[in-house]
């Protein structure tokens, strides 16, 4: 694979990388991925070897895939669990094609396509420096202001025109965001509001990470029922309560190798039976070694919260 050079954020059900995409051979993994090219088109080939050249695509869970070419882009690697998860693969399972075809992936972000997709034509249309920075200041952090941005394209316009260093297009933020915003779905780690109970919870979590970490328990150290807590996640962080702890774990395994730790010692910090572990997880969740994630890439570590 080639050495990828940018910055990968990693927050509660979602993994997100901005920089120089490189070719990706053929690969499946459980988390559904969104593929946007930033600097130009890249190649999309389903199981068959059929390709489709986009400027962005979805592809399902599980799918077989390959990504031919190199372009500055953003990847994003969504729970397919999540709320966000679900209505990203339900996107191309409305196309009316095969759901593992390339096509279908292409089709769910087409040009024109109804909702966040917007006709790629629209990016030309930033022309100024004062255009890019107005298209900048439309992204926020807070949902309230993802969700005020009508037109996705603000983001990308940003991005595109926006100097090659890693800090500004990092600065851009995720065009996913919006998409999520727009499509009126939840977002992992963004749904709220989040009730003091739950964040309680949430504050438990860390303290158990390099051992079990059982729903029952936590909901104990909070004085609330497992079946109600369980219910908090999935209706506030979009993610189930098991794979908002596999999220969790695998951050903090690859905070620990990025502060000098070997992959084995990451792994026991973070409650994994042993660095092949850790690895197996990784690869099946993004397609990637936990390497991958450390050596060549600056993780934007930002607050993991609900």
């Amino acid at each position: 694979m080639t050495t990828w050079r940018g910055t990968a954020t990693l927050r509660p059900g979602r993994l997100t990388y901005t920089g120089l995409i490189g070719a990706a051979h053929r690969h499946r993994h459980a988390a559904v991925q969104v593929v946007q090219g930033l600097g130009g088109p890249l190649t999309v080939r389903d199981e068959s070897g059929a390709g489709v050249r986009v400027r962005a695509a979805i592809i399902p869970s599980g799918a077989v895939h390959e990504i031919a070419g190199s372009s500055d882009g953003v990847l994003t690697w969504v729970d397919a669990e999540s709320t966000l998860g679900r209505a990203l693969t339900r996107r191309v399972r409305d196309t009316g094609l095969p759901h593992t075809s390339a096509e279908a992936w292409a089709a769910a972000l087409a040009k024109g396509a109804d909702g966040p997709a917007e006709a790629w034509t629209a990016l030309e249309r930033v022309d100024s420096p004062a255009d890019t920075r107005a298209a900048a200041e439309r992204v926020d952090d807070s949902v309230e202001a993802r969700a005020a941005v009508s037109d996705p394209t603000a983001t990308w316009a940003a991005a595109k025109r926006m100097d090659d260093s890693v800090e500004a297009r990092a600065a851009v933020g995720d065009p996913v965001d919006t998409w999520a915003a727009v499509m009126s779905v939840g977002d992992p780690g963004e749904v709220g509001p989040v009730s003091p109970v739950l964040r309680d919870a949430l504050a438990v979590v860390p303290a158990l990470l390099d051992g079990p970490v059982r729903l029952d328990d936590v909901a104990a150290a909070v004085g609330i029922s497992g079946s109600r807590l369980g219910h908090l996640f999935s209706e506030r962080i979009g993610l189930p309560f098991r794979a908002y702890v596999r999220w969790a774990r695998l951050r903090r395994a690859i905070e620990h190798a990025r502060l000098g730790g070997t992959i084995t010692e990451a792994a026991h910090a973070a409650g994994f039976a042993d660095g092949a572990h850790l690895t197996r997880v990784c690869r099946e969740m993004f397609g990637l070694a936990p390497s991958h994630l450390v050596a060549g890439v600056t993780i934007s570590a930002g607050p993991f919260k609900p």
